[in-house]
């Protein structure tokens, strides 16, 4: 069996083969990258786990809680070991404050600064605004976070399927001049195919391989399927990080993604 569950010889490898090769020739005109989630509670482990994957990935996530721990000190040190870093802190606010905070933001010298589109285009057209004094810094729309599940949706009163709700949110943040979009593995292809020259970034990563089972996500995939649907970004925190050896780990996952172009060939 290949990577997708058929049988050499299977129409539904024809098949998946020729969806497979669709999605990467619309979204991944070069290879897709590995971000790792540097999901610790200070500074130091930060670096620590930095250091252990030192020519191994070259992305690094910063989310809430290290970003509170540690801030910009921090992020100017992982610039300064010549990584890449994906700001995750999905800016929600007025839109005056969200343009300020994606200025400074954009100060740090990041790559990417997340944003969240369930209030409306306002806000993010505000972080678009202010991240465009740096023309490095690519902000990306959350849609509809990985945790979350129709029933949880409900809760708070959205009836919508998650998949006609993250395409109008998608579609909102696109016109607002987002450069990408954060969505689960589930809808890669429905935004692949809606917007081929998008940046999509997937958290929700979960090796086959791995101990790391579904947690706190509801929606997820292996490197390999979110590869072979479009994704240009995956974002992979828990079977790297809690790894006996995370720089083994990384190097499995980034074969994975290997394996995906190599066998569409």
């Amino acid at each position: 069996m290949n990577c997708f569950g058929a049988r050499p010889g299977e129409d539904a490898m024809t098949n998946q083969t020729e969806s497979t090769r669709q999605s990467l020739q619309r979204g991944n005109r070069g290879r897709t990258k590995l971000a790792v989630a540097l999901d610790v509670p200070g500074q130091e482990q930060a670096l620590e786990l930095a250091r252990r994957l030192a020519g191994h990935v070259g992305l690094f996530k910063v989310g809430l809680e290290l970003f509170a721990a540690a801030g910009p000190t921090l992020i100017k040190k992982l610039v300064d070991m010549d990584y890449e870093i994906f700001l995750d802190l999905k800016l929600h606010d007025i839109p005056a404050t969200v343009r300020r905070a994606a200025q400074r933001v954009g100060d740090l010298h990041v790559s990417y600064l997340t944003v969240h589109t369930g209030d409306g285009p306002t806000i993010v057209q505000a972080c678009v605004e202010g991240a465009s004094h740096h023309p490095e810094l690519k902000v990306l729309g959350v849609t509809v976070l990985t945790s979350l599940d129709q029933k949880e949706l409900s809760r708070v009163g959205i009836e919508r399927p998650i998949e006609e709700l993250v395409r109008l949110r998608a579609e909102s943040a696109i016109r607002a001049g987002c450069h990408g979009l954060v969505c689960s593995p589930k809808e890669v292809q429905m935004l692949r195919t809606q917007h081929p020259d998008t940046t999509l970034v997937v958290p929700g990563i979960r090796p086959a391989w791995g101990e790391a089972k579904r947690d706190d996500q509801a929606r997820v995939a292996t490197p390999a399927q979110a590869t072979a649907w479009g994704a240009n970004v995956l974002v992979v925190g828990r079977p790297i990080r809690d790894s006996d050896d995370p720089a083994g780990a990384a190097d499995r996952i980034t074969e994975e993604i290997s394996s995906v172009f190599n066998e569409i060939r």
